[in-house]
């Protein structure tokens, strides 16, 4: 059992956990909503996508219908990892091992490994819009130049 300083603490870096995944999620979601998904899904069913071949993106060559429905996807995964209640597991892992800490530093070097984990699962969210993001431009800028072919 804990000490009440102690849970005090494991409460402290909780709260801290808790607004670090809300304020990501507050300027992820704006550039989540700004996707244009309609566009995307018009693009699936546009017959002019017959005229692309490949893609590059990030410098490697990507079929177009496998570019899209990686985007696609991608998009949907993301879709779920928008809602705070994404992050329960991560926080609830940190009270479960935070709870077993016997003094304040053990408390604070579980808070920093947890801390460690969310930002690389905040990087790899943004890995996977920025992918997303480039994709939907190469589309359009590859669009533009057959359509200018013609």
């Amino acid at each position: 059992m804990l000490s009440r300083e102690l849970r005090v603490i494991v409460n402290k870096y909780h709260v801290f956990l808790k607004s670090k995944i809300t304020s990501f999620l507050i300027g992820y979601r704006r550039k989540y909503e700004k996707f244009p998904m309609k566009e995307l899904n018009s693009l699936s069913r546009h017959h002019s996508y017959n005229l692309l071949s490949t893609l590059i993106i990030k410098g490697k060559k990507v079929d177009y219908v496998v570019a899209l429905k990686e985007t696609k996807t991608t998009y949907n995964s993301l879709k779920k990892k928008i809602n705070p209640s994404y992050f329960n597991p991560y926080l609830r892992a940190y009270l479960k091992d935070a709870n077993k800490c016997k003094s304040e530093s053990d408390i604070k070097i579980v808070y920093k490994t947890y801390e460690r984990n969310l930002d690389k699962e905040f990087k790899e969210m943004d890995k996977d819009l920025d992918f997303c993001i480039r994709t939907l431009k190469e589309v359009n800028i590859k669009l533009r130049e057959a359509n200018k072919k013609k």
